[in-house]
């Protein structure tokens, strides 16, 4: 890692997901980008298995946070405010990325100002195998729809210009 490669926060709720975190975790782990911080946000996981994993749970450069059961919008905005990253990688407990992704990702937002989000091809893994087919990247039917997987990277200042996630989106779209 060199001192000027900015860093990039990974934003995980949990909420009674506590099986898949280590999966998830270890993904951001093997990133061959170094410059990284996770942030667990426990949103009030009511499970005992995921309360005993939580409770428990270390790993280098992850920070865990309580919070009451909200969603993952306001889990999500709760990580963010604690974060110290340039740039967020919003990362649910049961998914996870390639460890080339900060690689690839934070180049492209760091050479191109006019980029607001970075995102690549995403796989499905576990029970169903294959590619997940997304529409192509369209403004203004982004503002509509999906059309895009939340694990993406984007500016924290463009986060706070928009003031967050909308916590009324309680499914986190």
């Amino acid at each position: 890692m060199r001192e000027t490669d900015p860093k990039v926060s990974v934003i995980v709720p949990c909420y009674n997901q506590g099986q898949y975190l280590h999966d998830a975790v270890e993904s951001v782990l093997a990133q061959t980008y170094s410059n990284w911080e996770i942030i667990v946000i426990d949103d009030g996981s009511t499970q005992p298995q995921t309360i005993d994993i939580l409770n428990n749970y270390t790993a280098p450069k992850t920070t865990i946070i309580k919070t009451s059961n909200q969603g993952p919008s306001a889990a999500r905005n709760h990580g963010i405010r604690a974060a110290s990253g340039k740039y967020i990688l919003p990362l649910d407990a049961d998914d996870k990325i390639a460890n080339f992704y900060l690689e690839k990702a934070v180049p492209i937002l760091e050479q191109n100002d006019n980029i607001g989000i970075v995102y690549g091809q995403a796989e499905f893994f576990g029970a169903k195998s294959g590619r997940w087919r997304l529409p192509n990247y369209s403004f203004p039917e982004i503002l509509l729809g999906n059309l895009i997987f939340n694990s993406s990277v984007y500016r924290k200042s463009d986060w706070e210009k928009v003031e967050g996630y909308n916590i009324s989106m309680v499914n986190g779209w």
